[in-house]
């Protein structure tokens, strides 16, 4: 049955498989031969120098850095405002409303970054109530506040996509399901813990991977509002991979990719096998 299906569909699928070769599985394997050696004109094998001289590089540590911060904190921001916001148009029609979530994803990056500049910038419209009040002008995005600002931008363009996949998944959720919780606790917000995050634990999944997949996005805002010298809070790895590009310095560059590669890997291959164990451990409890 399955040859069956697979075999009408090859004509459909090769064009797809080869551009993701073409474009992708090539370039990525030449990244990870430069990974292990040094050298342009006469590469020679290197093992793990590259790495060596990656983690040796303060750059690279605080980019690093920068990077997990940025995602422990906007991963858990995101999904928690997703849920909030799904269990809201889950509770009725919101068509509207659930387009409008969707409205920062189709902006274009100039278009935010000139709103977000005329809005938090120098000149902008908080600093002017402040001169209106008093106040001196604040460098809201080069100081302090540039680092939780680039998480609300990033909440902003991303939580609307998120929440309403949560929304789709908790319309699916038979009514019986509440209704059997309410024969022992009107607490809504024990229907959600006990019931509702068990069952949307695959999707929260998708949505973290979501959520990572657009944070590397993220660099389009960053660059079109700081250009290549954001504030040190805000160097993430792909400045600086970016800059590694430009020195032409490949074997950094792709060490750095393949660090960054690894880690994503692993962080999705623990959610999921958490993901696996919970559901398991959901199956036998109510065999």
């Amino acid at each position: 049955m399955k040859q069956k299906t697979i075999v009408p569909a090859l004509p459909f699928l090769l064009p797809s498989l080869f551009g993701v070769g073409v474009f992708y599985a090539v370039p990525f394997a030449v990244s990870v031969f430069f990974t292990f050696t040094q050298g342009v004109a006469h590469p020679h094998f290197a093992g793990l120098q590259n790495f060596r001289e990656l983690w040796g590089t303060a750059v690279f540590r605080q980019a690093l850095g920068n990077t997990v911060l940025f995602l422990t904190v906007g991963l858990c921001l995101l999904l928690a405002l997703a849920l909030f916001a799904a269990l809201v148009c889950a509770k009725g029609r919101f068509a509207p409303q659930e387009l409008a979530l969707l409205l920062p994803m189709v902006i274009p990056v100039n278009s935010f970054a000139l709103g977000w500049q005329s809005l938090w910038g120098q000149n902008g419209a908080v600093n002017r109530l402040l001169g209106l009040a008093g106040r001196e002008p604040v460098d809201f995005l080069n100081g302090a506040a540039a680092f939780p600002l680039l998480v609300a931008l990033y909440l902003i363009k991303n939580t609307g996509c998120v929440s309403l996949i949560l929304a789709a998944v908790i319309r699916a959720v038979p009514q019986d399901y509440q209704d059997a919780y309410q024969l022992d606790s009107t607490s809504e917000w024990g229907y959600v813990r006990r019931v509702l995050l068990p069952l949307l634990t695959p999707t929260l999944l998708i949505g973290m991977l979501l959520g990572i997949s657009n944070y590397f996005l993220m660099f389009r805002d960053v660059y079109a509002l700081y250009g290549s010298n954001p504030p040190a809070r805000l160097y993430m790895l792909q400045h600086f991979m970016n800059g590694n590009f430009y020195q032409l310095n490949h074997q950094l560059l792709s060490a750095a990719a393949l660090a960054t590669v690894l880690l994503i890997t692993g962080t999705v291959w623990f959610g999921k096998r958490c993901t696996v164990e919970k559901t398991e451990n959901g199956k036998g409890r109510r065999q």
